[in-house]
Formats: structure tokens, sequence, C-alpha cells
């Protein structure tokens, strides 16, 4: 469903920036549901919340750090598929 604006947000920002955001976003939503967890504090109702965020946030981390031929590469001229 929201692969669409996914796309959209990947094209219009910095690719790299994008990927730090994200990962950093999906690492933060690991530790707090580990959190939850280990404290026992976390609910049915956590995992779907955690879940449903990590879902938004894949939405943008995968078209942008899926490109078929990033800007930001040491390789060169799309040498990604013959690497």
């Amino acid at each position: 469903m929201l692969g669409l604006q996914g796309g959209v947000i990947a094209d219009r920002f910095s690719k790299r920036k994008l990927i730090l955001a994200t990962q950093v976003t999906m690492g933060v939503l690991a530790l707090g549901l580990g959190l939850l967890d280990v404290f026992g504090a976390a609910s049915l109702y956590d995992v779907y919340l955690f879940a449903f965020l990590l879902g938004v946030v894949t939405a943008v981390d995968n078209p942008t750090g899926r490109p078929s031929c990033p800007s930001w590469s040491v390789a060169t001229n799309c040498q990604m598929p013959s690497a």
C-alpha cells in the first residue's frame, strides 16, 4: 500500500541520508520492542504497532536501498550487474 509513496520519497531525497535514517529507525524499533519484551511489558498490540511501523519504514527503505545503479556507488558506469 505504501510502496508508491516510498518510491516518491526515495526519488526526492538524498539516498544516502534516507538509507541512514531508515536503518537507524529500524534499529530503534527493534531495540524498543526488544526492551519491552525483556521487561515483560510487551502486549500483542505493541507487537502489532511495531510491525506496522517497521512496514512503513521498510516501504521507504526498499526503493531507496535497492536502486539498479546507485549514484553513490563506488562502481562506475553502472558496473553493478557485472560485479
